[in-house]
């Protein structure tokens, strides 16, 4: 009987460790204010599917600017690594990146314990599906 108790407290303490560990980064509604911590280097995944076949694949941003302007890096295509300038808005609480016809990322922002993180869908050509990027810190 001691013994299973002791493996209770066990179990509970180490489950309380690595989910009171893995805390979510809160979702914060974009504003201009926020611009500074939007400024620099960004890198992540995208995922998605085209033509019935899944993927998951590396994609970069960099925001050069408080007016939410930089450019997009795409790793993985048919062409290799290709980048693209765009221009950025604050829609609805979200960053609103457009460049090009049918091609715009649209990303909520998590911001907690100095970590930042960019997470929302994006259309690129015949490809769509969602982007997870977190900040580069120096």
């Amino acid at each position: 009987m001691r013994r299973m108790m002791i493996l209770g407290f066990a179990i509970l303490f180490w489950g309380s460790v690595v989910f009171g560990g893995c805390a979510t980064i809160p979702l914060k509604p974009l504003s201009p204010s926020d611009g500074p911590d939007l400024i620099g280097k960004w890198k992540g995944d995208r995922h998605g599917s085209s033509s019935g076949s899944s993927y998951t694949l590396p994609v970069e941003l960099e925001i050069t600017n408080e007016n939410f302007g930089g450019k997009i890096t795409f790793h993985g295509t048919a062409s290799g690594t290709v980048s693209y300038p765009f221009h950025g808005r604050i829609e609805d609480g979200k960053l609103v990146m457009s460049w090009g016809r049918d091609a715009w990322v649209k990303l909520r922002f998590y911001k907690g314990d100095g970590k930042f993180k960019l997470k929302g869908d994006y259309q690129w050509m015949q490809w769509s599906g969602t982007m997870s990027l977190r900040k580069v810190l120096k």
